[in-house]
């Protein structure tokens, strides 16, 4: 008679039992990082190395102060924009953000206050020496045939 013997486990049966674990496990990190991510940007702290951050990510773009919060209220100070014919001056910036909004996948703004506020858009377009000759000489030609023609002419 031939009775069923016990063998060992396969490792690939071993490792499809620790599958939800580690999807659980996961998902908790996921949770983790995403709230921490917005408490952290949400603080004073997070936005003051954001700040200091900044340059890296857009160096067109200066905060010179930061105070507050994302949740109680931010003001920022000394803010400048320049880059390629446009430059933008705020001397103060506040905002406020409403995260009751959020339930409804909205982003609400309380508050949105701007002081100091000067923009300069330069729609000029730069001349450089090799155009400006080869305008001349275009303007030139014209004339000067305009003005064979005219002795011509007379």
């Amino acid at each position: 008679m031939n009775l069923p013997t016990s063998q060992p486990a396969s490792p690939a049966a071993a490792g499809t039992g620790s599958f939800w674990p580690r999807l659980r496990l996961g998902i908790l990190l996921l949770v983790l990082v995403v709230a921490g991510t917005f408490a952290l940007l949400g603080s004073n702290a997070g936005l003051q190395l954001g700040r200091l951050a900044l340059p890296y990510v857009l160096p067109a773009l200066q905060i010179a102060q930061v105070e507050g919060d994302l949740w109680q209220g931010v003001t920022l100070s000394g803010v400048r924009y320049q880059q390629d014919g446009t430059d933008l001056q705020l001397r103060r910036a506040g905002l406020q953000i409403d995260i009751r909004c959020w339930r409804q996948s909205m982003w609400c703004l309380d508050t949105l206050a701007l002081e100091g506020v000067r923009l300069t858009v330069s729609t000029a377009t730069p001349i450089t020496p090799s155009a400006t000759t080869a305008a001349t000489e275009a303007s030139e030609t014209p004339a000067e045939s305009t003005t064979a023609q005219s002795h011509e002419a007379a």
